[in-house]
């Protein structure tokens, strides 16, 4: 069924006239294309140039009542134009839809002018429930979308019919449900896309509230014959492909199964579906939204048919990389250089991921370096950077450590020897990066970046390098990934090297209380970590340990008779032994370590008991990588080089990270300032807020144990 003429003009005499000459006279206002800049600023920041916000409604409708509804709804919107148009509300469209999931389905797009605009209008509109629940009478669901609009998509627009044209133009809306962290590198890499279909583009809104990690384009066609020829032009462009894949392969959460429904028997002619859905993508969820109730001329869009395709998936991250290693050819990105180097503590883990970075580069046709010595064998250049071959990694997946080596270097911490470290690179041609170390090694590798353009100018200043080889080299790409066996980096569940240390700690404690059962001992177990307690922590909970000292939940005043009343009761029940964990890092409330040594004084002084301490020590970091460890390498390397394959001008550096047992990209210096977020809040005695920022997992970890 369609909206007669009648309630479409009834629409359209209601809008003040400024609103309705403001349609027409962008009607044919190309939109300008503007990449976004990262910054140190909220995401929404960064994706718009614009103060209006967009509400986005769905509502199904009983299918009995859809005739009802659409009177109701334009009854509906006159008196919310009538009330809210002087101050700046626009209806700036609905549609029926027609093809999709739900075709009894409406959707509806409201703007305003900004939020505080919004406030406005929700405490206005709630004082008079009269409207709604006529429109509820109707309604099976509804639900909606506070949205922004991307900077380069501009204010939607209705488009009108080009000259010759006798079928009114369908409207054709995506959405992408995006993996957390990506919106910035989406945007840059969509306003890209989007210039190769200026001529279409419609409407690009982001989730702010409802629905997040959500994303909204709409386009405009002709006819479905007309999107054909659109998509193939636009597929038939140079790079078209790649940031497309670049989209599904990095960005987007699991896609919907293919669902094309045929528009109502009622439809006129002029808007039939031609057979043209054979074209669309393998796996398209095809939608067709028919127009309702715009605030345009019945002649226009109005009155036509248009497609919706959606994305969706119920659990974000889970399109990995690793899933579709069959998209890529060998020798894809040939004539490109990396280099990879491991910096800061060892830990096992690291030969996977540098082993798969090298063959992954390999087989992309990419020449890949060994950087020996992390930033030291930057700066000394020469010999400390080498070519590697398939071979060169062979046999190291079970080797713990790192087979390129690892130091701390002062000389990198101060320009000069930044500036050397960038020569190097220029010399052998690499301005691609993966960098494998903690959150002091990854801020490093961002500065380095940061002063990247700048330590090129100076170089071809000073005639070190050539002018061309500046131009050829002058972006540096940086992708990191987290070496450590503390797990104290932000933004991962886990780091490379965490499982494994874990597995020495259970390995210790294990062998420790069959002699400690044997002499009813007490052991007090001092673990690495610095100031995270995460290796304290999982071991306390997985060997039943009777104490644990946590960085993140130091014991209160008292804390002291506290455990010798707990350790009493435990031999008072016939337990022969007791276990402590500490981390090394462990304090009391007040911001006052708390040693392994000052916790043996004092069991021994008060209770007597035979305590001994073991300090693990380096034993931690050695061995054998677990299994766990040296698929996690593998999973993150092989993504990390994808990433920089990918990496563009405007792209910001990203870290390889674990979520949900999906290897995902997130912004390197986010995490890098949450990370030291925990250690500010730990210094301010903000103890809960610290536990907050390590993540559901160790504060669920802690729960667990103190019930336990």
């Amino acid at each position: 069924m369609y909206l007669s003429k009648t309630h479409t003009m009834k629409l359209l005499t209601s809008m003040p006239s400024n609103v309705s000459q403001s349609f027409v006279r962008t009607l044919f206002n190309p939109f300008g294309s503007k990449s976004i800049e990262t910054a140190k600023d909220a995401h929404s920041n960064l994706l718009t140039n614009t103060e209006n916000v967009f509400e986005l409604q769905h509502h199904t409708v009983k299918p009995s009542a859809m005739n009802d509804y659409e009177a109701v709804y334009c009854d509906y919107t006159s008196q919310l134009i009538d009330k809210h148009a002087v101050n700046g509300l626009v209806h700036t469209g609905s549609w029926k839809v027609h093809i999709g999931n739900v075709q009894n389905q409406y959707v509806h797009i409201w703007m305003y002018k900004n939020f505080p605009h919004l406030d406005e209008f929700v405490g206005a509109s709630g004082k008079d429930n009269s409207l709604n629940d006529k429109l509820n009478n109707h309604i099976v669901k509804r639900s909606n979308q506070i949205c922004l609009s991307f900077s380069y998509f501009g204010i939607p627009q209705p488009r009108s019919k080009s000259e010759g044209q006798s079928n009114p133009n369908i409207y054709e809306m995506r959405s992408y449900w995006l993996k957390p962290g990506t919106l910035i590198e989406w945007g840059n890499l969509w306003h890209k896309g989007v210039q190769y279909r200026p001529d279409a583009k419609v409407l690009g809104v982001f989730s702010q509230i409802g629905e997040l990690y959500n994303v909204h384009h709409m386009w405009s066609y002709k006819n479905f014959l007309h999107r054909k020829q659109m998509r193939t032009n636009a597929w038939a462009k140079p790079g078209w492909s790649e940031k497309l894949d670049s989209f599904w392969f990095i960005h987007m959460a699991q896609k919907g199964n293919e669902v094309v429904e045929r528009p109502s028997p009622g439809q006129p002619a002029d808007a039939e579906t031609p057979g043209e859905l054979e074209a669309l993508e393998e796996n398209d969820q095809l939608g067709a939204l028919r127009p309702r109730l715009a605030p345009v001329p019945s002649d226009s869009p109005g009155a036509a048919m248009s497609p919706f395709s959606k994305y969706r998936g119920s659990i974000a991250w889970t399109e990995g990389f690793e899933q579709n290693l069959h998209v890529l050819a060998k020798d894809q990105y040939p004539e490109r250089a990396m280099g990879v180097f491991t910096s800061g503590g060892d830990a096992q883990g690291m030969n996977p991921a540098v082993r798969a970075i090298v063959r992954m580069g390999i087989y992309l046709g990419c020449k890949v370096y060994f950087i020996h010595e992390g930033y030291q064998g930057l700066v000394d250049g020469g010999n400390s950077i080498r070519q590697a071959t398939w071979a060169s990694v062979s046999g190291i997946l079970d080797d713990g450590g790192t087979i390129i080596g690892s130091a701390r270097c002062k000389e990198f911490r101060e320009r000069p020897g930044r500036l050397r470290a960038a020569k190097n690179l220029i010399d052998h041609g690499i301005n691609n990066i993966v960098c494998i170390g903690g959150d002091g090694s990854l801020t490093g590798a961002n500065l380095f970046r940061k002063e990247w353009d700048s330590l090129l100018k100076e170089l071809v200043e000073t005639k070190e390098i050539t002018q061309e080889n500046a131009d050829k080299y002058k972006n540096l790409n940086i992708v990191g990934l987290v070496g450590s066996i503390d797990n104290d980096f932000c933004g991962t569940d886990m780091t490379i090297g965490a499982d494994s240390a874990l597995h020495r700690v259970m390995e210790a404690i294990d062998c420790i209380t069959t002699t400690a059962s044997s002499h009813q001992r007490c052991f007090v177990m001092e673990v690495m970590g610095r100031h995270c307690g995460y290796l304290a922590l999982v071991a306390a909970l997985g060997s039943d340990a009777d104490w644990v000292f946590l960085p993140e939940s130091p014991p209160g005043p008292g804390w002291e008779e506290q455990l010798c009343t707990k350790l009493k009761s435990t031999r008072e029940m016939g337990q022969r032994l007791n276990i402590i964990v500490l981390a090394e890092g462990a304090i009391d409330s007040e911001g006052k370590p708390i040693t392994s040594e000052a916790v043996r004084e004092l069991i021994t002084t008060r209770l007597k008991f035979d305590t001994r301490v073991t300090i693990l020590g380096h034993v931690q970091r050695g061995g054998c990588p677990s299994a766990f460890d040296r698929v996690l390498g593998t999973r993150m390397g092989t993504e990390a080089v994808l990433a920089l394959m990918e990496a563009t001008p405007t792209s910001q550096p990203v870290v390889i990270a674990l979520s949900g047992n999906q290897t995902v990209r997130v912004p390197l210096m986010l995490c890098v300032e949450k990370t030291l977020a925990v250690a500010q809040a730990m210094k301010e005695k903000r103890f809960k807020e610290a536990q907050e920022l390590r993540g559901r997992s160790f504060k669920g970890n802690l729960e667990t144990y103190i019930r336990l």
